[in-house]
This record gives structure tokens, sequence and C-alpha cells, in this order.
């Protein structure tokens, strides 16, 4: 979880727990490939509400 959450807040963790199930869902639906983790998680930078993650 913490390259795909680098690539999405810039950070090794969610900003807030609100973001931890959806982070986890993420990186379970990738299988934890490495560079599906990074595109993946940069898609998300811009998103800055929890309503726009989902």
């Amino acid at each position: 979880m913490k390259l795909f959450c680098y690539h999405a807040f810039r950070s090794e963790k969610p900003p807030s727990e609100e973001y931890v199930k959806m982070c986890s869902e993420a990186v379970s639906s990738i299988n934890g490939l490495p560079l599906a983790l990074e595109v993946f998680g940069s898609q998300f930078f811009d998103l800055k509400t929890e309503k726009e993650w989902t």
C-alpha cells in the first residue's frame, strides 16, 4: 500500500482513516503489481475528496 499511497498522496500512508479502506481495495484489485500501483495511484493524486474517489 505504501507505493500506491506515495503516488496518490505523496505520502507513505493515507491522509486519514477514511481513505484506508479505499486504498486497500485499490491495491487488492491491482494485485500488488508495482507499475500498476504507480500509474493507478497517480490517477488519484488530483482527487481531494472521498466523493471524488468513488
